[in-house]
């Protein structure tokens, strides 16, 4: 046993990293959407920049989808990228993707985003359809990055869509954030 890890041994640990992926499609008049991969090149790049991540010898990565360029007609789903980076990602490159499916933001089609009664099921029903198709590849997900401050960006500071402030803002984005993650994480089981 290496003496840093008390009861572990070193090849249970998990060496990774992650990309990071925010999307803000929708906006504010007079302001811009918020699409990391295109801020840094990554649709362009993603080939060179998982390869650096398996350079480093990363077993894994966290690494997200686009939900609003996947989906973007309700219940039409857009797999040709994905399909690209999964398969490099799990059969080229042997890392596994610990797949982020929400990173803030929602596809255009539903409005009031988080804030909607129809989003819990949209995004049980995206994450069904992602979990189908690529059962065989991805086996570690992250349902929604941080709850608290999508609720605190989107519902209480009126920062990003739907633009809701205060109180009762946060709470009725934070009830659908939580619905949405307990009926993601069935329908990826």
């Amino acid at each position: 046993m290496h003496p840093g890890l008390p009861g572990r041994r070193p090849e249970d640990f998990l060496w990774a990293s992650g990309i990071e992926d925010t999307f803000v499609p929708q906006t504010r008049p007079g302001h811009r959407a918020l699409d990391e991969y295109q801020l840094m090149g990554h649709y362009d790049h993603w080939r060179e920049d998982l390869a650096l991540a398996s350079e480093l010898g990363l077993g894994a990565i966290r690494w997200g989808v686009p939900w609003y360029r996947v989906e973007p007609i309700e219940g039409q789903f857009d797999w040709r990228w994905t399909d690209e980076v999964i398969a490099y990602l799990v059969q080229d490159l042997r890392v596994q993707p610990i797949v982020d499916l929400i990173h803030y933001g929602c596809p255009f089609w539903l409005r009031r985003e988080f804030a909607s009664a129809d989003y819990p099921e949209a995004v049980a029903a995206y994450a069904g359809a992602f979990a189908e198709r690529y059962r065989d590849l991805v086996h570690w997900y992250t349902p929604l990055n941080e709850p608290i401050v999508t609720a605190l960006f989107c519902g209480k500071r009126g920062l990003w869509p739907p633009y809701l402030r205060g109180d009762a803002g946060y709470v009725r984005v934070m009830l659908q954030v939580v619905r949405g993650v307990i009926r993601t994480c069935a329908a990826l089981r």
